[in-house]
Parts: structure tokens; C-alpha cells; sequence
């Protein structure tokens, strides 16, 4: 009797040790919700999703870009969502996060009570780090962990947050980028993105999201390789005299400014293909009294 019992209890063991191998209480054990940016009346490249800031626009006290936070959450099980982002360019600072928790606005959390929109139902935090350039935002139920209820569907219908980027006068051509923290940067146990989720047996399962950075491109008059305010075909010399020198191991002929003009198509490669582009817009702005910009011109080819 004793050895049919022991039998039994090792086979129920057995079958209680394998099961989370054969099945699983999460079905979307992969998932994970996305955090991304979109600029609020900004020019976007098309091609790239560069947004771009001419530096001639620019004022002296800088330029103040508003920029919305959305999460795209499709799986409706979550219960915390917690974006972080930095700008690493001090040149770039991050300022006036908007707090949802006092304000009516919709945004996409909002809960409906009898009609009347209720921000409050879900926990709403905000915090900024001056000093870090760093921001982040929460939404999150109480101590009953229990799915939110989205404002909309899909949830980024409407922004989680959005804030506000001054871009200095005094930034120079190139790249910048405002990204998520998705690993501490400033200091070893820094907050990064996360995501809480309710699974099919009632546990919680914290993920990393799915982060989609910001770039912003800072530029001048394109193609004004030698910087007279002028598109010609000097430039277009300029740029194969560059092109002839790096094919053959040689040093660059521009300096940062004239290299960054030089990158008509922005594949941050500079070749005939920049030279040509130069030479049609050339050809395009002799033949006309008006001419729009460089960047307008290929965009509306």
C-alpha cells in the first residue's frame, strides 16, 4: 500500500513539475507594449522620420518643440506603464511635462464616470530631473492589480503625456536623438521603461517595452557645401572632391558643417549621388523665379 501511494505521489509530481514545460498561464509570454514620440507641428522627413530643425529658425532664446508620449498597448492587460526618456545633449533641455491628474483633457487612460471624464481613477504621476535632462510618466491601478480600462482602442488614439524640447541656437549641424531609458545611464540603480501586465492566472509580469528614440536632425541650407548661402555647382565639386578622397584612403576635404550639407539624401554617406542631386537642384532654381527650398524641392519630386 505504502509503495502504490508513493507511486502515485511521485507521478503527480511529476506532472505538476512538468507542466509549466508543456503549458503556459500567459499567452503573450512575448509581448510587450510600445513606447514612441511624435513631434506636434514639426517638419518630419517622410523618408527617414528625421525631425528636422533648420538652424536659421532657431531664436536666440532657442525653440520650443512640443513633443506627445504614446503607448500602443493592444494586449488590455496591463496595469502599469511607465516610460523614462532622456536627452543626452544638454543643449537640447526637456521642460514643462504636462500632469494629466489635474486637468479634464482626455488623454489615452482617461476613465468615463457618468459621462464626465475622471483622470484620477488610474494613479497619474510625473517626474522631472533637471540636472539629468530626464522625464518620466506612470499610469497605474491601485493595490488591486487589476487591467486598466483604455480611453480608446487602439490606446494610442490619444498621447499619454507630452512635454516640451528647447533646441539651442547654439547646436551645430548633426544628429541628436531624445530616446527611452531602457538601461540606467546616470547612475547604476536609475529607473528605466517598463510594463506591468495582468496574466491569464492572475499574476503580474513586469516587461520590457518595445521603445521607438526621436531623432532630430539639425540642419542648414542643404547642399550649401561650402557655406556662401548659395546651392551651385561649386558645391557639387566640393562633394566629389570629398567622395575622390575618402574612395581612396584619403582625409576629408569639408569640415563638420560642410560634410553635414554635403549628405543630400541623409545616408550619412557622401557620394556622385549628392553631387547629382546638387547639380539638379542647381539646374532647377536657374530655371526659376521661385524656387522653394532643397529639402522641399525632393520631397515634392
Amino acid at each position: 500500500m505504502k509503495r502504490t501511494i508513493a507511486t502515485m505521489a511521485a507521478a503527480i509530481l511529476a506532472v505538476l513539475t512538468a507542466a509549466p514545460l508543456t503549458a503556459s498561464a500567459d499567452p503573450a509570454k512575448d509581448y510587450a507594449p510600445t513606447y514612441y514620440f511624435k513631434p506636434i507641428d514639426a517638419n518630419v522627413d517622410p523618408a527617414t522620420g528625421d525631425t528636422v530643425v533648420y538652424n536659421y529658425d532657431i531664436p536666440d532664446e532657442g525653440l520650443d518643440m512640443q513633443i506627445s508620449v504614446y503607448v500602443l498597448e493592444t494586449s488590455k492587460q496591463a496595469w502599469w506603464l511607465g516610460p523614462k526618456w532622456k536627452s543626452s545633449e544638454q543643449l537640447i533641455k526637456l521642460k514643462d511635462i504636462y500632469d494629466y491628474s489635474t486637468n479634464t483633457e482626455p488623454f489615452a487612460y482617461s476613465f468615463v464616470k457618468n459621462g464626465v471624464i475622471d483622470n484620477n481613477e488610474y494613479g497619474f504621476e510625473i517626474s522631472h530631473d533637471e540636472e539629468l535632462n530626464t522625464m518620466a510618466c506612470s499610469v497605474k491601478t491601485g493595490l488591486v492589480r487589476k487591467p486598466f480600462v483604455p480611453y480608446c482602442d487602439p490606446t494610442d488614439q490619444y498621447e499619454l503625456t507630452h512635454f516640451t524640447a528647447n533646441i539651442s541656437k547654439e547646436l551645430t549641424w548633426g544628429y541628436y536623438t531624445i530616446h527611452f531609458l531602457t538601461e540606467p545611464e546616470d547612475y547604476p540603480d536609475q529607473r528605466v521603461c517598463d510594463a506591468g501586465l495582468i496574466l491569464d492566472d492572475g499574476s503580474s509580469s513586469i516587461r520590457t517595452p518595445i521603445v521607438k528614440d526621436m531623432t532630430i536632425r539639425i540642419s542648414g541650407i542643404e547642399g550649401d557645401v561650402n557655406g556662401d548661402d548659395f546651392v551651385d555647382s561649386t558645391d557639387a565639386s566640393d562633394v566629389l572632391a570629398e567622395y575622390a578622397a575618402l574612395q581612396t584612403g584619403g582625409e576629408s576635404t569639408l569640415d563638420d558643417r560642410g560634410r553635414f550639407a554635403a549628405d543630400t539624401d541623409h545616408d550619412r554617406i557622401i557620394d556622385s549621388t549628392d553631387a547629382s542631386n546638387i547639380l539638379v537642384y542647381y539646374s532647377y532654381v536657374m530655371s526659376t523665379d521661385e524656387a522653394v527650398p532643397f529639402v522641399e524641392y525632393f520631397e515634392n519630386k
